[in-house]
């Protein structure tokens, strides 16, 4: 039974849980410096304790879902074969596992400090009402998923105790709400998918729309990360982060060819780890940043 609780926790999910250490990378040689042996020890083992607190807090999710989902699940394609929609899990023991799992976190949260609490506690409130409500609601679905993830880097900031970069969180969001919007542009268009009836919403985001939605979100979010690199009064006054935009740009316009040509939008966190070119676009991002706050902060 432990191995299907595991498979239902989306292990492949558990990536999203990483964006905890933006504002980490953000804050070099403003709230840590690499020969602060003591201080930078104590902020990693924060950051660890809240990158398994999102996890087992996102965990707890996936198996209330799947249980609350089990009949529409039994008739998709591929999410038939989860071990809930098959019967190799039975609810009663998976959300009785949901329930410990988000215990857990919660206990761990707190270990951190209390404002990461309330902040896990908003989250989980989130994404019961997403599993509930918003999911079916047009537009909102996607804007509560890239809510979370700004969730995700503001959970970040408070355990490490740095100022919460609203520039970093809107930049983020938009980020999140770009991937939401290919996912659902990859899901539209699996007519399987929408015969199932496995999403309400997928019956009103038609194709073109999408195409388009995607778009202006693509361009917003390079606008804004340029305004965060040349604005932002905490980065480096030579504007050197603008070096850092073409990164930003080449990893939105490869993951949108892989959605539009390769038809893989409807499982983004296959991309984000099988794809060889923006996986370097995204470490040669990370390091360009890191040098470049290194050098001149």
């Amino acid at each position: 039974m432990l191995i299907n609780i595991v498979k239902s926790t989306r292990p492949m999910q558990w990536t999203k849980s990483f964006f905890v250490f933006f504002p980490f990378f953000f804050s070099i040689n403003e709230a840590w410096g690499w020969n602060d042996y003591g201080n930078l020890f104590s902020i990693l083992i924060n950051l660890t304790l809240t990158l398994v607190v999102f996890t087992l807090a996102s965990s707890s999710i996936y198996l209330m879902n799947d249980v609350i989902d089990r009949d529409k699940d039994r008739l998709h394609p591929q999410k038939r074969f989860r071990p809930i929609a098959s019967g190799q899990l039975e609810p009663k023991p998976a959300m009785f596992s949901s329930a410990i799992i988000c215990f857990s976190a919660l206990i761990l949260s707190l270990m951190v400090n209390l404002s990461l609490l309330a902040i896990l506690l908003a989250y989980l409130i989130l994404m019961i009402g997403y599993g509930f409500i918003f999911r079916n609601i047009v537009l909102v679905d996607v804007t509560t998923i890239s809510i979370g993830f700004v969730m995700r880097v503001w959970g970040g900031a408070v355990a490490i105790d740095v100022p919460v970069s609203y520039w970093l969180c809107v930049c983020m969001g938009f980020g999140a709400l770009f991937i939401a919007s290919c996912k659902r542009l990859a899901e539209g268009s699996q007519d399987s998918c929408l015969k199932s009836g496995s999403r309400k919403t997928l019956n009103f985001y038609k194709p073109n729309l999408l195409k388009v939605l995607v778009c202006v979100i693509l361009i917003f979010t390079l606008v804004l990360y340029s305004f965060y690199v040349l604005t932002a009064p905490n980065l480096p006054l030579n504007n050197s982060m603008m070096f850092t935009a073409p990164f930003v740009g080449y990893g939105m316009l490869r993951y949108l060819y892989l959605v539009l040509r390769k038809g893989r939008g409807d499982k983004p966190e296959e991309i984000i780890v099988k794809d060889i070119p923006l996986i370097g676009c995204v470490l040669l991002w990370l390091v360009s940043v890191i040098v470049i706050l290194n050098l001149y902060r």
